[in-house]
């Protein structure tokens, strides 16, 4: 199984675009889960909407700004989006580990989110 990690801030413009391209993909064994920074515009709900029902994507919103916080501690927004990434990477990665299979919900925050 693919997965592939969408972290966005401020980009309810691309976000629908974004996921409707992975969904004409052909390779049809991936999961997409896609992290929204609080930056206070639509980017989660235009996320949500353009799931449109497909279970292979799933969509949560940070609590905090955490990319924010991120580029406080980086000189550079490059470093900022990597240091993002990898550490999304590391926490699906630990959720997994912690859950067994039968309990194993479709993302970690699925429990909690649209």
């Amino acid at each position: 199984m693919l997965k592939i990690v969408v972290n966005c801030g401020r980009c309810e413009a691309f976000i629908g675009r974004c996921l409707d391209s992975l969904k004409r993909q052909s390779y049809p064994h991936w999961q997409a889960f896609v992290t929204v920074d609080r930056r206070g515009d639509a980017t989660y709900e235009r996320a949500i909407a353009a799931r449109d029902g497909d279970a292979r994507i799933h969509v949560t919103q940070n609590e905090r700004r955490l990319y924010a916080y991120i580029l406080t501690l980086l000189p550079h927004r490059a470093d900022a989006d990597d240091v993002l990434q990898e550490a999304s990477l590391v926490m699906w990665d630990k959720f997994d580990d912690r859950q067994p299979p039968a309990s194993r919900p479709a993302s970690p925050a699925s429990a909690t989110t649209g």
